[in-house]
């Protein structure tokens, strides 16, 4: 990769902030940058290319993380407000000495990111009896990207990606690992939404929610009476269609979440579509149909008088409940 004529020493924030914004203006008129600067943004892979767009930060980084859009050394608003030109009237700033290899580090470091967000559910812990070891993925090593054990403990300058600045390559890889590849697998990249991707990025990447103590008692709560009635029905009602939920219990607590969480923002009403497995757990833990009713379905009655209109003898099919007030 050529080095522009005049380059940087370290890739700070400011001089990364300043290439950045270099780069939009290459893109918006090549000409208007210097030669030197030309032939370094024209030898980019598109890989590199794509991830100088993203030093500034990802389009949903919070606005006080993400690098403003001013000329390279404006620090304040004001200053990148008297700053700002029209594009054919902006001259590049004499770059105060730019190391390539800095900005070769930031770019692979990057990569090293979009690789975990992409590939990292193949070295999740997902095995508690640590039966079947997960086959190591080149693009998850350091080494992959060219940095070496002596580099490991080097800052490197990452623009605000998972919050950080400034970040060595061990403690990156330490947060990207508790991230992507702990107790459970994360796969989204495929999703064709950029808006969706981002999404979810974002909330796989932002703090864990802390819950109270009273909290983590109901969620412990509701695990339980998920659980039980599948250990009562495999029990009582051996080899009779039972939908459970199979392992799945925890999809009870955070369906009740995510109603709870719905209530707080407002709303009255919840319509709920699903695959035959964990219905009867949802109609009983979750919507409100009385067990006294789901039993009386399984010795073959009738849940509901002869008199009331409406079938209710398929356990699974009761599927509206005013049991349940929100």
């Amino acid at each position: 990769m050529p080095a522009p004529a005049a380059t940087l020493t370290a890739l700070s924030s400011q001089s990364a902030e300043y290439i950045a914004n270099l780069y939009k203006e290459y893109l918006h008129n090549p000409s208007a940058v210097d030669a030197s600067w030309q032939s370094f943004f024209g030898d980019l892979r598109d890989d590199e290319a794509a991830l100088l767009k993203e030093i500034t930060g990802a389009s949903w980084t919070p606005a006080h993380q993400r690098k403003p859009s001013a000329a390279f050394g404006v620090t304040t608003a004001e200053e990148a407000l008297k700053s700002a030109k029209p594009a054919n009237q902006t001259k590049a700033a004499p770059a105060a000495a730019v190391s390539p290899q800095a900005i070769k580090d930031s770019m692979q470091a990057l990569m090293l990111v979009r690789a975990y967000r992409s590939l990292g559910h193949f070295s999740a812990d997902l095995d508690p009896l640590q039966l079947k070891v997960p086959k190591p993925v080149a693009e998850l090593a350091p080494d992959f990207y060219g940095f070496t054990t002596a580099d490991l403990d080097r800052p490197v300058y990452v623009g605000g990606v998972l919050g950080l600045e400034t970040a060595t390559i061990r403690q990156l890889m330490d947060k990207l690992r508790s991230i992507y590849c702990g107790k459970m697998g994360t796969e989204y990249q495929h999703v064709l939404s950029l808006e969706e991707r981002n999404w979810l990025q974002e909330r796989l990447e932002s703090p864990a929610a802390n819950f109270s103590a009273d909290e983590k008692k109901a969620i412990y709560n509701q695990l339980v009476s998920a659980q039980g009635l599948e250990d009562f029905l495999h029990t009582k009602y051996v080899g009779t269609k039972r939908f459970g939920l199979d392992g799945g219990e925890a999809y009870v607590a955070a369906l009740e979440e995510i109603m709870a969480t719905g209530v707080k923002l407002g709303v009255r009403e919840v319509v709920i579509g699903m695959a035959h497995r964990g219905r009867l757990n949802t109609l009983t833990n979750v919507v409100g149909k009385s067990f006294t009713k789901l039993f009386a379905e399984f010795n073959g009655m009738p849940s509901v008088p002869d008199d009331v209109l409406g079938s209710g003898d398929v356990k699974y099919h009761m599927g509206y409940s005013n049991d349940r007030v929100v």
